[in-house]
């Protein structure tokens, strides 16, 4: 298994991480096995963190006081060598939980991370999808389950066209550049 060396320039903590384990996932593996679930898990991790960052930047009112805190389906996909789109469910906390009667959901995401280049640790541009959008206060309240099946239903229930995911957002890392 060949070891990607960190990368060499400056770049957010999460973001080199993150872009680090995404090509050490796309390489080919001889045998995909375990090691690949255990990479699929770090990635999951990794993806959690990273999400809750534009997640709560987002000043739209239905996000005030919530969170993403995990992700419990994840599906990666390599497009080509500067695409990789994961997707999947995550779960959604409300930090006021005890002031209604909220508490935790579940909702979908879709990232797209396009690599600065084939062989790049950076990203150059990546778009973020989350969340169904509802009629009323802007996300559809998914109720937590521990289920993989019902987990499974909300993934493959989630958008298709960006103006009916809660938020739709592309963070564009050119302006670094």
């Amino acid at each position: 298994m060949n070891e990607f060396p960190e990368p060499e320039f400056e770049l957010d903590l999460h973001d080199g991480k993150l872009a680090v384990a995404l090509r050490h996932w796309c390489q080919d593996h001889p045998d995909p096995s375990e090691s690949r679930s255990i990479e699929q898990k770090r990635l999951a991790e990794l993806l959690g963190i990273w999400l809750a960052s534009p997640l709560l930047e987002n000043p739209v009112k239905w996000n005030r006081g919530w969170w993403p805190d995990g992700i419990v389906h994840l599906e990666l996909d390599k497009r080509d060598n500067k695409l990789v789109v994961a997707s999947g469910v995550t779960i959604w906390v409300d930090n006021n939980a005890r002031q209604h009667a909220y508490g935790d959901f579940l909702a979908p995401f879709e990232i797209e991370f396009y690599f600065a280049s084939p062989s790049s640790f950076r990203f150059r541009k990546t778009v973020v999808r989350f969340g169904i959008r509802d009629g009323k206060d802007g996300i559809e309240k998914c109720p937590y389950s521990r289920i993989p099946h019902v987990r499974r239903q909300i993934f493959e229930k989630r958008p298709r066209r960006n103006s009916d995911w809660a938020l739709a957002i592309e963070i564009d890392n050119t302006v670094n550049e």
